[in-house]
């Protein structure tokens, strides 16, 4: 399947690189949603 950037970017597949850095997950929870009343989730992925 031919793409614009075909001749640019080589066709590897998604994991020929290995991830460099880090993942960190934090979650924000909010005291205020903790009531709401169109039950919307209190914890919230950042």
């Amino acid at each position: 399947m031919a793409t614009p950037y075909s001749g640019i970017v080589p066709q590897l597949p998604p994991w020929f690189f290995e991830p460099k850095g880090r993942y960190d997950e934090h979650l924000l929870e909010s005291e205020l949603l903790k009531s709401n009343p169109l039950l919307d989730p209190h914890q919230r992925p950042l």
